[in-house]
Order: C-alpha cells, then sequence, then structure tokens
C-alpha cells in the first residue's frame, strides 16, 4: 500500500498555471478564470478576494502548469526578515507576508498560523490555511 505523503501530512494542492517565473515556497494569489486556476503576483487591494498558493518548486516559465499548496504546513515559506511567535497568525500587509501581531481570530487578510517562534528570519514554518482573504494596507 502506497501512502500519499501530502494527504497523510494534510496537504491539499490545485494544477495552476503559472504568470511567470515562480520561486518555490513563495506565496503568489490563486485566482480562477475561464480557463481554471491561475498564479498572480501578491497585491494589497481591499476589493480583490484571492487564497495564497505556494509552489513547492521552481516554476520556469508562464504557462507552465504546477501543483500548488493551498492547504497544510509549509516549510520554509519565503518572507521578508520577520520576528514572530509560535500561534500567532500570517497575514498579507503592503503585499508582503507580515506578522498579524496575536493568534489567528478570522481577520480578513489573514492566511496562516506560524508554527515557530523565528526571529529576523526570512523563512517561515507555517500551516496555510484555504481561505479567501483581502490583503490590507
Amino acid at each position: 500500500m502506497t501512502i500519499d505523503a501530502d494527504a497523510y501530512e494534510g496537504r491539499q494542492t490545485v494544477l495552476v498555471d503559472a504568470h511567470g517565473a515562480l520561486v518555490a515556497n513563495t506565496p503568489y494569489m490563486l485566482m480562477f478564470d475561464q480557463n481554471g486556476y491561475l498564479s498572480a503576483a501578491v497585491v494589497d487591494s481591499g476589493t480583490i478576494r484571492y487564497r495564497i498558493v505556494v509552489p513547492r518548486e521552481t516554476i520556469a516559465a508562464a504557462g507552465d502548469e504546477f501543483r500548488g499548496q493551498i492547504v497544510g504546513r509549509v516549510n520554509n515559506l519565503v518572507t521578508p526578515s520577520l520576528s514572530i511567535t509560535a500561534g500567532h497568525a500570517l497575514e498579507i500587509h503592503n503585499a508582503l507576508v507580515a506578522d498579524e501581531g496575536g493568534a489567528y481570530d478570522g481577520s480578513p487578510n489573514e492566511f496562516g498560523i506560524q508554527n515557530v517562534t523565528t526571529t529576523s528570519a526570512t523563512a517561515q514554518d507555517m500551516t496555510l490555511l484555504n481561505r479567501e482573504i483581502i490583503g490590507t494596507t
């Protein structure tokens, strides 16, 4: 019997068309259009609702299909330098990943929960939540 490691660890992925070259473990917007799922650079908007998708490998070019993670533990998520406490929510702020400053409470821009306390780290171990968010400034 073969066990799917992603399913075993609670990860969920979707098939996505890349909007350009993508960096592994970097958060992108997950959009949906007439052709299916499409990635996009994270932006701040009070009107665009989107989910976060994380490619687990580098993607070479626009139009390449990849399996993007939308739920579950992500190790080494690429972020700006953050000092963050385990249990704090991660949010999109000024088009970047940021510490929400407290525990996850379902605020419109929260997309994940930090798993490990870090100091000035540019890679975070976190749990990605499959929820629609609105990036805020």
